[in-house]
């Protein structure tokens, strides 16, 4: 690489990171995890950021333009090289590149191939007597196509596009993975007459994308994921004070929100490719006074955002809430199972829905709408038994259980409700209901128990009556978008809990 002046990226463990370094940088996981734990920090404050937000040991480094170079080096258990694989990155990831092809260039292959050392019967694969026949199932051949690690769902195809278009746009820097340079292959810079044509169709824009509730917890992820994606986000958000507006104006720290009203001021939707629709008044504890709002905030508004979609023929992907099933006939709850809320918040939820199903029949709403597995992780709302609990723990003082703590959830960190949200608006089908949630079951007890596990501390409990609307159980059947959109939530509880206290401790120690 250094030979045909192709740059190696420079790379920091966090602690060595210098004082004026080259942003943008990426954080990475250290060793495994393909594509996940990948994040992009165009300042200090999101580089520190992210370095407590991902469960995982990282690295820094800094990201370069152009196209990706990397040899992967496969080897036996005692490390010796048993084969070497050149290959170019075509696909992003908040700039990072995560799935490659293997350069089909004959003496490369040759190259890579005669790396191996040619020490008979120490090979773990082969014979004693060399190289097996090509169509053999035990041939290390190289591949046409090799993706780095296997993905619950491509990326937007807009995304794609846009990355693709950046990095043909900056051809003449060059990027590699580091790693160990004993077996290195020389490549050669130019791209094979398929490549070229591949990066000339790439030459498209991203797409403009509505977020609504962009300050709010799962939206200012949402939109930070879709504009390191490349696209061009219109952030909405009403700054409500259902909480401090304070947490909202630093969820949306670095995205450019417009204030709208949803009930009353009109969404420009001029050039729009697609709108995700998670504006609304939360909370399950919903009764009294304060209905009025849930009428206004989560079917009035979204009757006017559906309105104007379907008019304007453009694409949305609704946020509705497990709280329409109520304690539900049968568990895991399929999508089919009969709602019956019991809560305002779950009846409004379940309101918007059906107005949804209205405006597609009678004027060609294009829609897609999740039903949200209580989703966690950093930036959750306070109110959330999460969010307090971590809380607790931070600054030592008593956390309040309602109940018996024997109440279940299916709990869905945040990054793999994002995944699924993308993956509703590139691949669901219009009027499609999907359940959206984690893979393992716990008790609100149990959940306490990995925290203080994470966290080291001890909690110390307030037990305090069941609140009127909470649920006792929620258990998603995610058959339907396993199937259909290719999703699985990913992360275990102990790992995401692991993510919310550090952000939740580095907070209560910065304030």
């Amino acid at each position: 690489f250094e030979d045909r002046a192709i740059p190696s990226p420079p790379t920091w463990l966090p602690a060595t990171v210098p004082d004026d370094p080259p942003f943008p940088l990426l954080v990475k996981a250290r060793m495994g995890f393909g594509s996940r734990h990948i994040y992009r920090a165009a300042d200090r404050a999101q580089l520190e950021f992210f370095l407590a937000y991902t469960p995982v040991d990282s690295i820094v480094q800094a990201q370069l333009g152009g196209e990706e170079f990397s040899v992967d080096v496969f080897c036996d258990l005692a490390g010796r090289c048993l084969n070497a694989i050149p290959r170019t990155m075509i696909e992003s990831k908040g700039g990072e590149s995560i799935k490659g092809m293997t350069v089909r260039d004959q003496s490369l292959i040759a190259f890579g191939a005669e790396a191996r050392p040619r020490r008979p019967g120490e090979h773990p694969v082969l014979s004693r007597g060399g190289r097996q026949p090509s169509d053999h199932r035990h041939q290390p051949a190289v591949r046409r196509r090799l993706p780095v690690a296997p993905r619950g769902g491509r990326p937007l195809s807009g995304a794609r596009a846009g990355a693709r278009a950046r990095r043909a746009s900056g051809a003449a820097t060059r990027r590699v993975s580091r790693g160990d340079r004993d077996d290195a292959v020389l490549l050669r810079s130019e791209l094979d007459r398929e490549r070229r044509r591949h990066a000339e169709a790439a030459r498209t824009r991203g797409m403009k994308l509505v977020v609504t509730g962009a300050a709010g917890f799962i939206g200012s992820h949402l939109a930070e994921t879709l504009s390191a994606q490349g696209h061009d986000v219109v952030a909405v958000d009403c700054f409500t004070d259902y909480y401090d507006v304070a947490l909202k104006e630093e969820n949306a720290r670095g995205l450019d929100v417009q204030r709208l009203d949803l009930a009353e001021d009109d969404l420009d939707l001029g050039g729009v490719d697609g709108i995700f629709h998670l504006a609304g008044q939360p909370g399950v504890r919903s009764f009294g006074d304060v209905f009025d709002e849930y009428v206004r905030r989560n079917l009035v508004a979204s009757r006017r955002v559906f309105e104007r979609a379907a008019r304007d023929g453009v694409r949305v992907v609704f946020a509705s809430s497990s709280s329409v099933y109520g304690d539900a006939e049968r568990y895991p709850t399929p999508e089919d199972t009969e709602a019956r809320p019991i809560s305002p918040y779950g009846v409004t939820k379940l309101g918007c829905e059906q107005l949804a199903y209205a405006y597609g029949q009678s004027f060609g709403l294009d829609i897609v709408l999740l039903r949200y597995f209580t989703v966690y992780g950093p930036r959750q709302r306070p109110d959330m038994a999460f969010a307090r609990m971590v809380d607790a723990l931070a600054r030592g003082v008593p956390f309040e259980l309602y109940g018996d703590g024997l109440q279940s959830r299916a709990f869905t960190f945040v990054a793999d409700a994002i995944a699924a949200t993308i993956a509703a608006l590139e691949r669901g089908s219009g009027g499609r209901v999907y359940n959206v949630g984690g893979g393992t079951e716990a008790t609100m007890r149990d959940a306490i128990a990995t925290a203080e596990d994470v966290s080291g501390r001890t909690l110390e409990l307030v037990e305090r009556p069941a609140a009127k609307g909470d649920m006792r159980r929620t258990a998603p059947d995610t058959t339907r978008i396993e199937r259909e959109l290719g999703w699985r939530a990913t992360t275990p509880l102990d790992e995401g809990l692991q993510a919310q206290w550090e952000w939740a401790a580095n907070r209560v120690a910065a304030s």
